[in-house]
Protein backbone atom coordinates (compact mmCIF):
# COMPACT_ATOMS: atom_id res chain seq x y z
CA UNK A 1 0.00 0.00 0.00
CA UNK A 2 2.79 1.84 0.55
CA UNK A 3 4.62 1.66 -3.07
CA UNK A 4 2.69 4.32 -4.66
CA UNK A 5 4.03 6.69 -1.93
CA UNK A 6 8.08 5.27 -1.83
CA UNK A 7 8.90 5.63 -5.22
CA UNK A 8 8.29 9.24 -5.70
CA UNK A 9 10.69 9.57 -2.38
CA UNK A 10 12.88 7.86 -3.77
CA UNK A 11 13.25 9.37 -6.51
CA UNK A 12 13.49 12.88 -4.92
CA UNK A 13 15.97 11.84 -2.64
CA UNK A 14 18.56 10.28 -5.70
CA UNK A 15 17.61 13.45 -7.94
CA UNK A 16 20.85 15.02 -9.62
CA UNK A 17 21.76 18.69 -8.64
CA UNK A 18 21.50 20.96 -11.29
CA UNK A 19 23.93 22.95 -12.90
CA UNK A 20 22.91 26.06 -11.41
CA UNK A 21 23.31 24.16 -7.68
CA UNK A 22 26.74 23.79 -8.81
CA UNK A 23 27.33 27.11 -10.04
CA UNK A 24 26.51 28.39 -7.08
CA UNK A 25 28.41 25.80 -4.83
CA UNK A 26 31.65 26.89 -6.94
CA UNK A 27 31.19 30.46 -6.88
CA UNK A 28 30.79 30.24 -3.21
CA UNK A 29 34.09 28.60 -2.69
CA UNK A 30 36.14 30.40 -5.43
CA UNK A 31 34.95 34.08 -3.78
CA UNK A 32 36.51 33.71 -0.48
CA UNK A 33 39.77 32.14 -2.31
CA UNK A 34 39.78 35.05 -4.71
CA UNK A 35 39.22 37.54 -1.96
CA UNK A 36 42.29 35.97 0.04
CA UNK A 37 44.91 36.08 -2.92
CA UNK A 38 43.87 39.09 -3.95
CA UNK A 39 44.82 40.61 0.06
CA UNK A 40 47.91 38.85 -0.41
CA UNK A 41 48.71 39.94 -3.77
CA UNK A 42 47.91 43.53 -2.77
CA UNK A 43 50.21 43.00 0.28
CA UNK A 44 52.92 42.08 -2.23
CA UNK A 45 51.91 44.67 -4.97
CA UNK A 46 52.56 47.89 -1.95
CA UNK A 47 55.67 46.29 -0.84
CA UNK A 48 57.41 46.48 -4.28
CA UNK A 49 55.36 49.89 -4.37
CA UNK A 50 56.97 51.37 -1.60
CA UNK A 51 60.60 50.03 -2.65
CA UNK A 52 60.15 51.91 -5.75
CA UNK A 53 59.07 55.12 -4.33
CA UNK A 54 61.98 55.00 -1.57
CA UNK A 55 64.17 54.11 -4.59
CA UNK A 56 62.63 56.74 -6.82
CA UNK A 57 63.13 59.55 -4.20
CA UNK A 58 66.41 58.55 -2.93
CA UNK A 59 67.72 58.84 -7.07
CA UNK A 60 66.00 61.87 -7.70
CA UNK A 61 67.32 63.74 -4.29
CA UNK A 62 71.01 62.50 -5.00
CA UNK A 63 70.60 63.70 -8.79
CA UNK A 64 69.69 67.41 -6.86
CA UNK A 65 72.16 67.18 -4.66
CA UNK A 66 74.88 65.84 -6.36
CA UNK A 67 74.47 68.57 -9.75
CA UNK A 68 74.94 71.04 -6.66
CA UNK A 69 77.99 69.91 -5.99
CA UNK A 70 79.13 69.56 -9.26
CA UNK A 71 78.50 72.67 -10.19
CA UNK A 72 80.47 74.19 -7.01
CA UNK A 73 82.97 71.19 -7.46
CA UNK A 74 83.94 73.26 -11.01
CA UNK A 75 84.16 76.22 -9.72
CA UNK A 76 86.41 75.21 -7.45
CA UNK A 77 88.62 73.19 -9.59
CA UNK A 78 87.89 75.56 -13.01
CA UNK A 79 88.15 79.09 -11.28
CA UNK A 80 91.22 78.39 -8.23
CA UNK A 81 94.45 79.94 -9.14
CA UNK A 82 96.99 77.80 -9.29
CA UNK A 83 100.34 78.31 -7.71
CA UNK A 84 102.54 78.09 -11.10
CA UNK A 85 100.15 79.94 -12.12
CA UNK A 86 100.51 82.94 -9.96
CA UNK A 87 104.22 82.21 -9.97
CA UNK A 88 104.61 82.58 -13.62
CA UNK A 89 102.01 85.22 -14.16
CA UNK A 90 100.80 83.41 -17.44
CA UNK A 91 97.03 84.48 -17.54
CA UNK A 92 96.54 83.11 -20.85
CA UNK A 93 96.85 79.50 -19.09
CA UNK A 94 94.20 80.86 -16.59
CA UNK A 95 91.89 82.19 -19.27
CA UNK A 96 91.83 79.01 -20.68
CA UNK A 97 90.87 77.46 -17.74
CA UNK A 98 88.24 80.02 -16.91
CA UNK A 99 87.04 79.18 -20.25
CA UNK A 100 86.57 75.93 -20.00
CA UNK A 101 84.73 76.60 -16.92
CA UNK A 102 82.57 78.35 -18.89
CA UNK A 103 81.45 76.03 -21.04
CA UNK A 104 80.48 73.16 -18.71
CA UNK A 105 78.84 75.29 -16.17
CA UNK A 106 75.19 74.84 -15.96
CA UNK A 107 74.69 78.83 -15.60
CA UNK A 108 78.25 80.80 -16.01
CA UNK A 109 76.08 83.99 -14.57
CA UNK A 110 76.07 82.37 -10.87
CA UNK A 111 79.54 83.79 -10.72
CA UNK A 112 80.15 87.34 -10.28
CA UNK A 113 83.50 87.60 -10.33
CA UNK A 114 86.73 86.32 -9.46
CA UNK A 115 89.43 87.83 -7.31
CA UNK A 116 93.30 87.27 -6.05
CA UNK A 117 94.56 88.30 -2.84
CA UNK A 118 98.05 87.87 -2.90
CA UNK A 119 101.21 90.08 -1.80
CA UNK A 120 103.58 91.91 -3.93
CA UNK A 121 107.65 91.94 -3.91
CA UNK A 122 107.47 90.13 -0.52
CA UNK A 123 105.68 92.84 1.02
CA UNK A 124 103.10 92.58 3.98
CA UNK A 125 100.55 94.10 2.52
CA UNK A 126 97.68 92.18 0.65
CA UNK A 127 96.71 93.49 -2.67
CA UNK A 128 93.41 92.08 -4.31
CA UNK A 129 93.19 91.92 -8.01
CA UNK A 130 90.01 91.33 -10.27
CA UNK A 131 89.86 89.05 -13.29
CA UNK A 132 89.07 90.86 -16.28
CA UNK A 133 87.64 88.42 -19.14
CA UNK A 134 88.66 91.53 -22.24
CA UNK A 135 91.91 91.90 -20.82
CA UNK A 136 92.53 88.33 -19.72
CA UNK A 137 93.88 89.14 -16.92
CA UNK A 138 93.89 90.44 -13.39
CA UNK A 139 93.35 93.88 -13.01
CA UNK A 140 93.74 95.86 -9.62
CA UNK A 141 90.54 96.24 -7.25
CA UNK A 142 89.30 97.79 -4.13
CA UNK A 143 88.40 95.47 -1.10
CA UNK A 144 84.65 95.18 -1.02
CA UNK A 145 83.29 95.94 2.47
CA UNK A 146 81.80 92.61 2.87
CA UNK A 147 84.96 90.98 2.56
CA UNK A 148 86.99 93.14 5.41
CA UNK A 149 86.63 89.74 7.50
CA UNK A 150 87.91 87.89 4.51
CA UNK A 151 90.95 90.43 3.86
CA UNK A 152 91.68 90.23 7.84
CA UNK A 153 91.59 86.62 7.61
CA UNK A 154 94.15 86.45 4.93
CA UNK A 155 96.44 89.11 6.88
CA UNK A 156 96.99 86.47 9.30
CA UNK A 157 97.39 83.70 7.17
CA UNK A 158 100.44 85.78 5.64
CA UNK A 159 101.69 86.46 9.01
CA UNK A 160 101.66 82.35 9.80
CA UNK A 161 103.10 81.78 5.99
CA UNK A 162 106.04 84.18 6.44
CA UNK A 163 107.05 82.33 9.63
CA UNK A 164 106.91 78.72 8.29
CA UNK A 165 106.80 78.56 4.46
CA UNK A 166 104.46 75.99 4.91
CA UNK A 167 101.40 75.31 2.67
CA UNK A 168 98.26 76.82 3.97
CA UNK A 169 95.31 73.88 4.28
CA UNK A 170 91.61 75.10 5.21
CA UNK A 171 88.99 73.37 6.84
CA UNK A 172 85.94 72.57 4.80
CA UNK A 173 83.47 75.04 6.78
CA UNK A 174 86.32 77.87 6.17
CA UNK A 175 85.91 77.31 2.06
CA UNK A 176 82.91 79.80 2.08
CA UNK A 177 83.27 83.65 3.45
CA UNK A 178 81.18 85.01 5.85
CA UNK A 179 79.29 86.51 3.97
CA UNK A 180 78.37 83.18 2.37
CA UNK A 181 78.44 84.55 -1.02
CA UNK A 182 82.09 83.67 -1.69
CA UNK A 183 84.17 80.92 -1.71
CA UNK A 184 87.69 81.44 -0.48
CA UNK A 185 90.59 78.91 -1.99
CA UNK A 186 94.30 79.14 -1.26
CA UNK A 187 96.57 79.44 -3.99
CA UNK A 188 97.53 75.51 -4.44
CA UNK A 189 101.71 74.54 -4.26
CA UNK A 190 103.95 74.49 -7.27
CA UNK A 191 106.03 71.44 -8.92
CA UNK A 192 107.36 72.70 -11.58
CA UNK A 193 108.82 70.07 -14.19
CA UNK A 194 112.48 69.24 -14.61
CA UNK A 195 114.37 69.03 -17.59
CA UNK A 196 113.75 65.64 -17.80
CA UNK A 197 109.99 65.42 -17.18
CA UNK A 198 109.59 64.42 -13.57
CA UNK A 199 108.68 66.71 -11.05
CA UNK A 200 110.38 69.37 -9.58
CA UNK A 201 110.58 70.69 -5.59
CA UNK A 202 107.31 71.60 -4.08
CA UNK A 203 107.43 75.36 -3.52
CA UNK A 204 104.53 76.92 -1.83
CA UNK A 205 102.98 80.07 -3.20
CA UNK A 206 100.27 82.83 -1.09
CA UNK A 207 97.72 83.74 -2.51
CA UNK A 208 93.70 82.82 -1.97
CA UNK A 209 91.33 82.99 -4.95
CA UNK A 210 88.29 84.48 -4.07
CA UNK A 211 85.43 83.02 -6.27
CA UNK A 212 82.16 85.61 -5.81
CA UNK A 213 78.69 84.01 -6.34
CA UNK A 214 75.33 85.17 -7.57
CA UNK A 215 73.90 83.37 -4.45
CA UNK A 216 70.11 84.97 -5.00
CA UNK A 217 70.58 83.18 -9.04
CA UNK A 218 71.58 79.90 -7.35
CA UNK A 219 68.27 80.26 -5.35
CA UNK A 220 65.84 81.34 -7.51
CA UNK A 221 66.87 79.48 -10.58
CA UNK A 222 68.89 77.12 -10.62
CA UNK A 223 67.69 75.04 -7.57
CA UNK A 224 64.28 75.34 -8.82
CA UNK A 225 64.80 74.28 -12.12
CA UNK A 226 66.82 71.27 -10.62
CA UNK A 227 64.05 70.68 -8.72
CA UNK A 228 61.07 70.89 -11.38
CA UNK A 229 63.64 68.67 -13.33
CA UNK A 230 63.35 65.84 -10.61
CA UNK A 231 60.08 66.22 -8.86
CA UNK A 232 57.78 68.16 -11.52
CA UNK A 233 55.98 71.63 -11.36
CA UNK A 234 54.28 72.67 -7.44
CA UNK A 235 50.94 72.17 -8.86
CA UNK A 236 51.82 68.55 -9.99
CA UNK A 237 54.41 67.07 -7.64
CA UNK A 238 53.79 64.71 -5.21
CA UNK A 239 56.11 66.02 -2.83
CA UNK A 240 56.73 68.72 -0.05
CA UNK A 241 60.58 69.71 -1.40
CA UNK A 242 62.37 72.83 1.05
CA UNK A 243 66.06 73.41 0.96
CA UNK A 244 67.44 74.82 4.76
CA UNK A 245 70.34 76.33 5.90
CA UNK A 246 72.39 74.05 8.08
CA UNK A 247 73.51 76.65 10.40
CA UNK A 248 71.69 77.49 13.35
CA UNK A 249 69.24 79.68 11.92
CA UNK A 250 67.99 77.10 9.41
CA UNK A 251 66.81 79.72 6.93
CA UNK A 252 64.66 78.74 4.35
CA UNK A 253 66.50 78.91 1.28
CA UNK A 254 64.22 77.53 -1.26
CA UNK A 255 60.60 75.76 -0.84
CA UNK A 256 58.52 74.42 -3.65
CA UNK A 257 55.56 75.83 -2.66
CA UNK A 258 54.87 78.26 0.31
CA UNK A 259 54.50 76.32 3.20
CA UNK A 260 56.35 73.17 2.15
CA UNK A 261 59.34 74.32 4.64
CA UNK A 262 56.83 74.71 8.01
CA UNK A 263 55.61 71.05 6.58
CA UNK A 264 58.84 69.27 6.87
CA UNK A 265 60.14 70.62 9.95
CA UNK A 266 57.32 67.96 11.20
CA UNK A 267 59.27 64.92 9.55
CA UNK A 268 60.82 64.04 6.40
CA UNK A 269 61.12 60.88 4.29
CA UNK A 270 64.94 61.77 3.06
CA UNK A 271 66.80 64.22 4.51
CA UNK A 272 70.14 65.40 2.09
CA UNK A 273 73.08 67.68 2.95
CA UNK A 274 74.03 69.76 -0.40
CA UNK A 275 76.23 72.88 -1.51
CA UNK A 276 79.33 72.36 -0.36
CA UNK A 277 82.69 70.36 -0.94
CA UNK A 278 84.75 68.30 1.44
CA UNK A 279 87.96 65.64 1.45
CA UNK A 280 85.53 63.00 1.23
CA UNK A 281 83.93 64.33 -2.17
CA UNK A 282 88.02 64.27 -4.01
CA UNK A 283 85.80 61.97 -6.29
CA UNK A 284 83.64 64.05 -7.25
CA UNK A 285 86.33 67.07 -7.99
CA UNK A 286 87.85 64.65 -9.64
CA UNK A 287 85.05 64.13 -12.12
CA UNK A 288 85.01 67.84 -12.03
CA UNK A 289 88.14 68.73 -13.19
CA UNK A 290 87.46 66.09 -16.03
CA UNK A 291 84.27 67.40 -17.29
CA UNK A 292 86.27 70.79 -17.65
CA UNK A 293 88.42 68.97 -20.54
CA UNK A 294 91.27 70.49 -20.48
CA UNK A 295 94.25 70.08 -22.53
CA UNK A 296 97.37 68.11 -20.12
CA UNK A 297 99.45 71.26 -20.47
CA UNK A 298 96.62 73.04 -18.57
CA UNK A 299 95.30 70.80 -16.12
CA UNK A 300 96.78 71.28 -12.50
CA UNK A 301 98.95 68.32 -10.67
CA UNK A 302 95.86 66.75 -9.42
CA UNK A 303 98.09 66.17 -5.85
CA UNK A 304 98.72 69.44 -5.57
CA UNK A 305 95.60 71.48 -6.43
CA UNK A 306 93.61 68.79 -3.50
CA UNK A 307 95.99 69.81 -1.03
CA UNK A 308 94.65 73.20 -0.06
CA UNK A 309 91.66 70.56 1.95
CA UNK A 310 93.67 69.21 4.07
CA UNK A 311 91.70 69.84 6.99
CA UNK A 312 93.95 71.06 9.07
CA UNK A 313 96.51 74.13 9.61
CA UNK A 314 100.45 73.60 9.63
CA UNK A 315 101.00 72.43 13.26
CA UNK A 316 97.67 71.74 14.01
CA UNK A 317 97.04 68.14 14.77
CA UNK A 318 93.69 68.04 16.34
CA UNK A 319 90.53 66.03 14.77
CA UNK A 320 88.20 67.32 13.11
CA UNK A 321 85.71 69.56 15.07
CA UNK A 322 82.17 69.63 14.67
CA UNK A 323 80.45 72.19 12.87
CA UNK A 324 83.55 71.91 10.07
CA UNK A 325 80.80 70.43 7.59
CA UNK A 326 81.22 71.05 4.32
CA UNK A 327 77.95 71.70 3.29
CA UNK A 328 75.81 74.44 3.63
CA UNK A 329 72.23 73.28 2.91
CA UNK A 330 69.76 70.32 3.78
CA UNK A 331 67.58 69.21 1.05
CA UNK A 332 63.86 67.64 2.84
CA UNK A 333 61.51 65.86 1.04
CA UNK A 334 58.55 64.40 2.65
CA UNK A 335 55.37 62.69 0.34
CA UNK A 336 52.03 65.22 0.78
CA UNK A 337 50.00 62.40 1.95
CA UNK A 338 52.14 62.51 5.56
CA UNK A 339 55.03 60.13 4.81
CA UNK A 340 55.92 57.31 1.74
CA UNK A 341 54.82 54.64 4.13
CA UNK A 342 50.98 56.71 4.51
CA UNK A 343 51.18 56.99 0.74
CA UNK A 344 51.58 53.43 0.30
CA UNK A 345 48.84 52.49 2.36
CA UNK A 346 46.26 54.89 1.12
CA UNK A 347 47.03 53.26 -2.15
CA UNK A 348 46.47 49.79 -0.42
CA UNK A 349 43.76 50.36 1.05
CA UNK A 350 41.70 52.35 -2.04
CA UNK A 351 43.20 49.16 -3.97
CA UNK A 352 41.66 46.84 -1.64
CA UNK A 353 38.23 48.17 -1.51
CA UNK A 354 38.32 48.24 -5.50
CA UNK A 355 39.14 44.83 -5.72
CA UNK A 356 36.82 43.56 -2.56
CA UNK A 357 34.15 45.87 -4.38
CA UNK A 358 34.38 44.02 -7.24
CA UNK A 359 34.23 40.78 -5.48
CA UNK A 360 31.10 42.01 -3.66
CA UNK A 361 29.38 42.93 -7.47
CA UNK A 362 30.45 39.69 -8.70
CA UNK A 363 28.75 38.00 -5.24
CA UNK A 364 25.79 40.16 -5.77
CA UNK A 365 25.74 39.32 -9.64
CA UNK A 366 25.73 35.35 -9.10
CA UNK A 367 22.80 35.97 -6.39
CA UNK A 368 20.40 37.87 -8.94
CA UNK A 369 21.72 34.99 -11.10
CA UNK A 370 20.12 32.85 -9.05
CA UNK A 371 16.86 34.95 -8.10
CA UNK A 372 16.26 35.02 -11.62
CA UNK A 373 16.76 31.31 -12.56
CA UNK A 374 14.37 30.32 -9.79
CA UNK A 375 12.09 32.81 -11.33
CA UNK A 376 12.82 31.21 -14.50
CA UNK A 377 11.87 27.94 -13.08
CA UNK A 378 8.79 29.10 -11.43
CA UNK A 379 7.30 30.75 -14.13
CA UNK A 380 7.83 27.53 -16.70
CA UNK A 381 6.54 25.69 -14.05
CA UNK A 382 3.45 28.29 -13.95
CA UNK A 383 3.02 27.88 -17.81
CA UNK A 384 2.93 24.44 -18.06
CA UNK A 385 0.27 24.08 -14.98
CA UNK A 386 -1.44 26.91 -16.83
CA UNK A 387 -1.08 24.72 -20.29
CA UNK A 388 -2.78 21.89 -19.01
CA UNK A 389 -5.12 23.79 -17.17
CA UNK A 390 -6.37 25.60 -20.85
CA UNK A 391 -5.92 22.11 -22.28
CA UNK A 392 -8.69 20.78 -19.49
CA UNK A 393 -11.14 23.98 -19.80
CA UNK A 394 -10.94 23.67 -24.00
CA UNK A 395 -11.38 19.89 -24.02
CA UNK A 396 -14.69 19.43 -21.96
CA UNK A 397 -16.71 22.01 -23.65
CA UNK A 398 -15.14 20.60 -27.04
CA UNK A 399 -16.16 16.63 -26.37
CA UNK A 400 -19.68 18.18 -24.70
CA UNK A 401 -20.17 20.22 -28.02
CA UNK A 402 -19.10 17.18 -30.58
CA UNK A 403 -21.42 14.23 -28.75
CA UNK A 404 -24.48 16.66 -28.93
CA UNK A 405 -23.98 17.62 -32.52
CA UNK A 406 -23.14 13.59 -33.15
CA UNK A 407 -26.16 12.85 -31.74
CA UNK A 408 -28.34 15.22 -33.66
CA UNK A 409 -26.43 14.37 -36.62
CA UNK A 410 -27.18 10.97 -36.33
CA UNK A 411 -30.72 11.40 -35.80
CA UNK A 412 -30.53 9.53 -32.44
CA UNK A 413 -32.55 13.01 -31.01
CA UNK A 414 -36.02 13.94 -32.59
CA UNK A 415 -38.06 14.78 -29.83
CA UNK A 416 -38.60 18.73 -29.95
CA UNK A 417 -37.73 18.66 -26.56
CA UNK A 418 -34.94 16.65 -26.48
CA UNK A 419 -33.71 18.57 -30.03
CA UNK A 420 -34.18 21.89 -27.99
CA UNK A 421 -32.18 20.32 -24.75
CA UNK A 422 -28.88 19.39 -27.24
CA UNK A 423 -29.51 23.05 -28.75
CA UNK A 424 -29.32 24.79 -25.31
CA UNK A 425 -26.26 22.31 -24.03
CA UNK A 426 -24.38 23.29 -27.34
CA UNK A 427 -25.12 26.92 -26.62
CA UNK A 428 -24.21 27.17 -23.12
CA UNK A 429 -20.87 24.49 -23.98
CA UNK A 430 -19.85 27.30 -26.81
CA UNK A 431 -20.24 30.36 -24.53
CA UNK A 432 -18.03 28.63 -22.02
CA UNK A 433 -15.52 27.93 -24.72
CA UNK A 434 -15.50 31.46 -26.23
CA UNK A 435 -15.25 32.94 -22.19
CA UNK A 436 -12.04 30.32 -22.20
CA UNK A 437 -10.90 31.34 -25.59
CA UNK A 438 -11.14 35.30 -24.15
CA UNK A 439 -8.98 34.43 -20.65
CA UNK A 440 -6.78 33.22 -22.68
CA UNK A 441 -6.12 35.88 -25.05
CA UNK A 442 -6.22 37.95 -21.81
CA UNK A 443 -3.08 35.95 -20.18
CA UNK A 444 -0.18 37.47 -22.13
CA UNK A 445 -1.23 41.30 -20.88
CA UNK A 446 -0.93 39.99 -17.74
Amino acid sequence: MFSGVTLPLVQWRFRRPSVLTWLVAAMLVLLPVLAVLQFLWLGQLSDAERERLQRNLRASTTEITTALDMELARVIVGLQVDGLTLHEQTWERYAERHAAWGAAAIDPAIVRGVLLADTEGGAATIRLRRWDTDTRTFVPAEWPAALKPVRERIRAEYHQFARTREGIAIRPSELFGPDGASLVMPVSPMAPAEPDGSPGRLTHVFGFTIVLLDMPRIERQVLPSLVSRHFGTPHTSDYHVAVLERDGGRRVVFEAEPGDAKALRRGTDVAIDCFGVGPEQFPLLRHALASLRLPARNEPRRNLFFSMFGGRRPGDNSAPRPGDDAERWRLLVRHRAGSLEAAVSYARLRNLALSFGILMLMTVSVGLIVIAARRAQALARQQMEFVAGVSHELRTPVSVIGAAADNLAQGVVTEPGRVKQYGSTIQNEARRLADTVERVLQFPGI
